[in-house]
């Protein structure tokens, strides 16, 4: 099959070459087998393994893998139904043409932090490739999501010492050990997060079947992000992630905690899951936000709606960088394609006063820097005279009339300078 290739070049990485040519799986696989025959005769005892990966994911046409020879699959995705059949149809593929298969995707990441959970889909298919040559597994991207994406971890570790487990009795099992009174609430919690990670996979996949794009998109660092419309009007987040739906789990947190009220380490541990959907709220709204952006790039409102969302989200992770609950990676890589439209920008700012009585405001003082972290900030009444530095907030109060100007601190690996002012009618 043709597949395409995305090549990012310039100081900035502003400039995108697109490639498009047949896949080079045999070509490849060619050069393994020469490799292959080498070692088998000067190291009998060792193999060769490589990865089925890029412009080379593709099964072969005509070539066969040596008997010393394991394919490593970079693929699949739980979060697009589309995907998911693609890459099990590959590997089948992939397994008539190599004696030894490894399993080595990237899907772990999706979410980025989000209660995505897919541990029956998960399973179902380790217990096929186990069935059909896979002799090891290599689960790339996990960030330590313990709070939100636990129990993804928890099945996954269990039926890579055994594929034939029962994924549902795993599920009970971490939630009747870890939950204590609270497991029938937490059971319920985990099932309706299960089903709306479902329902997202269904949609993303009704809306782009193409499985090899969508896989070359995710792993560029600086690919757009992916869209996940869907045949509806409103994107995934937002057809699925809705404020009753946020309603709902957040109602079985509620019941979880009433029920181990007298379990201090089931308390505990609620509390733990609790924290991580206190991200998962701020993250959805930055999704929505994002994709309200998408809709109406020439809206002020809307650029800031989503500035603001993204600010509270990396404030959170701060915040909380020392819990286990949500692991620090860049939640929003995306972030200055979409937010400013080019790859050269990586960087916003923005002052919104809000009157509380005369004089008086509350002001949300909006910093983000991919590329170096804000960390202080000083304010003024006419861009010259400066409040002494405080430690950076997404908010702050002042009293004042006429302008208030406000600039940020950016320390990076290199340098460090204050950002110019940002100023609003008070």
């Amino acid at each position: 099959p043709k597949v395409s290739w995305n090549f990012w070049s310039g100081p900035n990485a502003e400039t995108r070459t697109t490639v498009h040519h047949v896949s080079l799986t045999d070509r490849y696989m060619t050069f393994w087998n020469r490799v292959a025959e080498r070692l088998e005769k000067e190291c009998p005892s060792l193999l060769l393994a490589s990865l089925a990966y890029g412009v080379y994911r593709s099964p072969p046409l005509r070539v066969e893998g040596h008997g010393n020879l394991i394919i490593g699959y970079v693929g699949n995705d739980y979060t697009n139904d589309a995907v998911r059949r693609s890459a099990v149809k590959d590997w089948d593929a992939w397994a008539a043409k190599a004696r030894r298969m490894s399993f080595r995707p990237n899907l772990m990441k999706e979410g980025r932090g989000f209660p995505l959970l897919w541990p029956i889909r998960m399973a179902e298919d380790l217990k096929h490739f186990a069935e059909t040559g896979m002799v090891a597994a290599d689960m790339a991207n996990i960030h330590g999501h313990w709070g939100t994406q636990g129990l993804n971890y928890y099945v996954l570790a269990k039926v890579l010492w055994n594929p034939g487990l029962d994924a549902r009795a795993l599920v009970d099992d971490y939630c009747e050990r870890g939950f204590g009174g609270a497991a029938p609430a937490v059971k319920k919690y985990f099932a309706r997060l299960i089903q709306l990670t479902d329902r997202l996979a269904a949609c993303n996949g009704e809306g782009e079947q193409d499985a090899q794009a969508v896989l070359a998109r995710g792993e560029e660092e600086d690919a757009p992000r992916r869209r996940g419309w869907g045949n509806a009007a409103l994107p995934g987040w937002e057809q699925i992630y809705t404020p009753a739906a946020m309603k709902e789990l957040e109602g079985y947190l509620g019941n979880a905690r009433q029920l181990a009220a007298g379990e201090p380490a089931a308390r505990s541990r609620v509390a733990f899951l609790a924290l991580g959907f206190e991200f998962a709220k701020l993250d959805v709204k930055m999704k929505q936000a994002l994709a309200r952006c998408e809709r109406e790039p020439d809206s002020r409102q809307a650029t800031l709606a989503f500035l603001e969302a993204l600010v509270d989200v990396e404030h959170w992770r701060r915040q909380h960088a020392a819990s286990p609950a949500v692991g620090t990676v860049i939640g929003s890589y995306w972030f200055h394609q979409q937010l400013l439209g080019s790859a050269a920008a990586r960087y916003a700012q923005a002052v919104i006063p809000e009157k509380v009585s005369e004089n008086n405001y509350r002001l949300k003082t909006l910093a983000y820097s991919r590329d170096r972290r804000v960390t202080k900030m000083q304010l003024s009444s006419n861009g010259r005279q400066w409040t002494e530095p405080r430690p950076y907030a997404p908010a702050t109060t002042w009293r004042g009339s006429g302008k208030v100007y406000v600039r940020f601190y950016l320390e990076g690996p290199k340098d460090a300078e204050w950002s110019k002012p940002a100023e609003a009618e008070l």
